[in-house]
């Protein structure tokens, strides 16, 4: 047994409802895990009071930490008020302005055990933009800003990970629980070029596909 799996999806779209209703039954959860996952949400209090508090913590404390790397970096970087991930600018790291370019700087970073999201996968309108995500352990994070650094300044070497007498929190930092990724993000601020409707046409068209397909 792997984990308790457990997911919502949570839209106000009501194509998209309709959709993944159809595909309900072939995604069905046990009674025992719809019960434990009853008890939890259940439990207002130790939601509010402990689980949220601790979580929007660790959050900050990783936001934080990658925030001052970057800026002793020299790196600009777009930087909103919730979500779970940092808008990087890194066009001066690129010979040339060009997709083709941006992919072999993602390319490096991947040679290097440093998994990046390019702009353009995002439909950025210039290249040179990558998606740092910070919802992570704080020893992970130290781990891939030196990967980083080292990509950045052309080195080759990849830095190892640290022995797991090495990877315990230090007390006065905080681990980042595993988190739901979700995104938030402003159509007005960032370099992303946003077209809600046409992805909720999207969704709805991959998910009715599959309905058929499954029938």
């Amino acid at each position: 047994m792997s984990g308790l799996r457990f997911a919502t999806l949570y839209t106000e779209n009501q194509e998209v409802a309709t959709a993944v209703a159809s595909l309900c039954r072939y995604h069905g959860l046990s009674g025992l895990v719809q019960y434990q996952m009853a008890q939890l949400l259940r439990d207002h209090d130790w939601i509010n009071q402990v689980y949220l508090p601790e979580n929007h913590a660790r959050l900050k404390a990783a936001h934080t930490y990658v925030s001052e790397e970057l800026r002793a970096l020299g790196i600009p970087f777009l930087s909103r008020g919730a979500g779970f991930f940092i808008w990087v600018d890194l066009r001066k790291y690129l010979r040339k302005g060009t997709f083709e370019e941006e992919m072999l700087l993602w390319r490096r970073f991947l040679d290097n055990k440093v998994l990046l999201s390019f702009g353009k996968a995002f439909e950025c309108k210039e290249p040179g933009w990558f998606r740092f995500v910070f919802s992570d352990q704080a020893h992970r994070l130290r781990l891939g800003m030196q990967r980083v650094r080292q990509v950045l300044a052309g080195k080759s070497q990849v830095a190892e990970d640290p022995p797991p007498s090495e990877t315990q929190e230090p007390s006065d930092q905080r681990s980042s629980a595993e988190l739901l990724k979700l995104c938030f993000s402003s159509a007005s601020l960032s370099p992303i070029k946003q077209n809600q409707e046409s992805l909720d046409v999207s969704i709805v068209s991959y998910l009715e596909r599959r309905s058929r397909d499954c029938f």
